[in-house]
């Protein structure tokens, strides 16, 4: 049986090593690509919380405005428009009930929005909150 020549046993050798680096190489730059993708999502979603929790802010703070309002003229109804920060907000305020107030208040920072429902059990001789939630 013949003996493979040492220059076809290196040739081999360095094809196999190319081929390994090529392959780490790949894989490498497969796991790198990965990452940066999840770094980008990762971002878009932090922006995202970010905008949420200003979007709730500025709806609190209409929130605030109408129970101002309504500390102001207790029979007070109507709805306001205001531009709170980097958002803007509409609040709503109804009667429920005798004496109770409604307030939903809406505010929309880029492509975010958040509402907040509130509502009074008494407005007279001083407001009580009920209930103050975040709705869908």
């Amino acid at each position: 049986m013949a003996q493979p020549h040492s220059g076809q046993i290196k040739a081999e050798t360095g094809f196999i090593t190319l081929l390994t680096v090529i392959i780490i190489s790949l894989v490498t730059l497969a796991i790198t690509f990965t990452n940066l993708l999840l770094s980008i999502s990762a971002v878009q979603t932090s922006k995202t919380n970010e905008l949420s929790f200003k979007a709730v802010s500025v709806a609190d703070g209409c929130v605030y405005d109408g129970l101002n309002r309504i500390r102001l003229d207790s029979t007070y109804t109507g709805t306001q428009v205001l531009t709170i920060g980097e958002g803007s907000c509409t609040e709503v305020v109804s009667n429920i009930a005798a004496g109770q107030k409604q307030i939903d208040s809406t505010a929309i920072i880029n492509d975010v929005t958040r509402k907040i429902q509130v509502k009074t059990s008494q407005v007279n001789p001083q407001i009580i909150i009920a209930s103050w939630q975040e709705i869908p």
